[in-house]
This record gives structure tokens, C-alpha cells and sequence, in this order.
């Protein structure tokens, strides 16, 4: 197991979790969101081949539109 820490929260996760597993695992859609691993933005078609690794620190951003 790893731990990384996903919007200031720490989390176990099993190695070679990618970013697209770990939003699946989390029911967010990859579509709508952002994320950041170590204060570098993912890019959306690397979701599927960009794997955590140990103490990455990772933010995920959510759009919200409104008026």
C-alpha cells in the first residue's frame, strides 16, 4: 500500500493506482474535473497511464458554473 494525500486529506491506496482508477474508485466522473499531482496539472488523456506513487500529493478541482 501508499499513502498520498488527496485535498489535504491522507489516503492508503494499492500501488499502481492510476489517476482514472482513482477517480473511478471515488465515483468522480474524469470529464469534469482537474488534477494536480506535486503542483503539476495532469493532463486528461495521461488519467490512464499516470500512476500515484507514494506521498504524491494530489489536489482534484471541480468546475462549478453559475451566475
Amino acid at each position: 500500500m501508499i499513502t498520498i494525500t488527496v485535498n489535504g486529506k491522507q489516503e492508503t491506496i494499492g500501488p499502481g493506482t492510476t489517476v482514472r482508477d482513482y477517480l473511478t474508485l471515488k465515483g468522480t466522473d474524469p470529464a469534469v474535473v482537474v488534477v494536480e499531482i506535486n503542483r503539476t496539472i495532469v493532463k486528461k488523456e495521461s488519467f490512464g497511464t499516470t500512476a500515484l506513487r507514494d506521498n504524491d500529493a494530489v489536489e482534484i478541482l471541480r468546475f462549478v458554473g453559475g451566475g
